[in-house]
């Protein structure tokens, strides 16, 4: 089974391990609902998946859901945002969920549309 390493919006400086399930794929850049601490749920972010983690695999919940079939950050903008948690030694989910549009942020139903008219005098 592969594992996702997700940043999570806590002040650490980690990522954290989560079994992909099977019939569940996700790609870096999409968000995910974990289980994190006692009874509750996250979203998270997805910083890569691979088949390794330095945890035993026993030790590992599962991702609950993907919420996203694409990344939610252009390459450029993931790039810059993976830099500037490097660069300003700041947790890497704090610089992601700080950089989410309002409408994909946790505790939104994602599926709002500003709509935008520019009208000339």
């Amino acid at each position: 089974m592969p594992v996702a390493h997700v940043a999570l919006p806590v002040p650490l400086p980690r990522t954290f391990d989560y079994l992909l399930p099977e019939g569940l794929s996700a790609k870096a850049g999409c968000r995910v609902r974990v289980p994190f601490g006692k009874q509750q749920e996250r979203v998270g972010i997805v910083l890569s998946v691979s088949e390794h983690s330095e945890l035993p695999r026993s030790e590992l919940k599962a991702v609950l859901e993907v919420l996203d079939s694409e990344p939610v950050y252009s390459t450029s903008v993931w790039r810059l945002l993976l830099w500037a948690a490097d660069y300003y030694h700041h947790p890497i989910g704090d610089v992601l969920f700080h950089a989410l549009p309002i409408f994909t942020a946790p505790g939104t139903s994602g599926d709002k549309r500003a709509h935008v008219v520019l009208v000339c005098h």
